[in-house]
């Protein structure tokens, strides 16, 4: 399997959890040949990589056009710092385990900012534009509006975990869930005990979804309420979870898993994330109102 851990050099154990850390500069070609092997191994296995990457060389083929020639600076502290924030840095990855510009150098070939931290940012350009009075940049492009910011980054274990068993029960239609919709309140109270918070079932119908019923899963032995959603305009059924997972706060990121499309984000010590097949449109916003809905 791809999750079989290898050092190289001194760096980071390379794994399908921090191989998405080392795409940007192998697609620029600035990683020694023993490690870049390394990542296009990973890359040939999953369809998740080759689609990250390839989306990577997209960007840099228009990042000439979307910047100003101040972006060949080096990358400010604080651009890093904010690209951290918004996902595209492994946030499971202890601070000390991350890649750092000073220690990657010995076995980096030639690296310069041009490197894809700065795609990275291309496609974030709502983080690099809060910064751009401080920072100095400016844009030639309308910022579009957030939803269109999310790109498929590698989900956690614990969202394929997810991913998984709703491919189990997805299939098996006639017993969608454990209790249906119309024992809302005893799924409530099942749920808010079992996963440790209280909630009231997410209206969806915003979004074009009608609350079918609820199943409980366990992810990383945790309890995790897995609320399933059902509407006309959806292909197959709509699945929101929840699993207590103490960590910092993240935004909405996006996902595919084994056809699969999960949007996925992190408030207050709980994960949350929204699952469904990858044919479906517009899960950014079921994603952005259950968030509301769960505040």
């Amino acid at each position: 399997m791809m999750g079989s851990e290898t050092v190289i050099d001194g760096m980071p154990p390379l794994s399908e959890d921090t191989v998405a850390e080392y795409l940007a500069p192998w697609v620029d070609g600035a990683l020694n040949n023993a490690l870049a092997a390394r990542v296009e191994g990973f890359v040939a296995q999953s369809d998740e990589y080759g689609r990250m990457a390839e989306a990577m060389r997209t960007l840099n083929d228009m990042l000439p056009d979307a910047f100003s020639t101040e972006m060949m600076a080096p990358i400010p502290p604080l651009l890093v710092k904010c690209v951290s924030e918004v996902g595209l840095i492994n946030p499971t990855v202890a601070p000390r385990e991350q890649i750092r510009l000073d220690e990657a150098r010995p076995i980096i070939a030639d690296w310069r900012p041009k490197a894809g931290i700065r795609v990275f940012a291309a496609a974030s350009i709502v983080a690099v534009a809060a910064l751009s009075i401080g920072l100095g940049y400016e844009f030639t492009r309308e910022t579009p509006p957030p939803s269109a910011q999310l790109i498929d980054t590698a989900p956690p274990h614990w969202i394929t975990e997810i991913a998984d068993q709703h491919l189990v029960h997805a299939a098996d239609v006639e017993r969608l869930v454990e209790i249906g919709a119309e024992r809302t309140s005893e799924i409530e109270s099942w749920l808010g005990e079992r996963t440790g918070r209280t909630f009231g079932i997410p209206d969806l119908k915003g979004a074009g979804l009608d609350f079918a019923g609820a199943r409980l899963l366990t992810v990383d032995g945790q309890p995790t309420a897995h609320l399933v959603y059902e509407g006309d305009a959806f292909e197959g059924p709509v699945a929101f979870s929840f699993v207590r997972r103490i960590g910092e706060d993240q935004p909405l990121k996006s996902h595919m898993h084994d056809g699969l499309r999960m949007i996925s984000w992190h408030s207050d010590d709980f994960g949350y994330v929204v699952t469904a097949a990858d044919e479906n449109k517009g899960l950014e916003s079921v994603a952005e109102l259950g968030a509301e809905r769960m505040q």
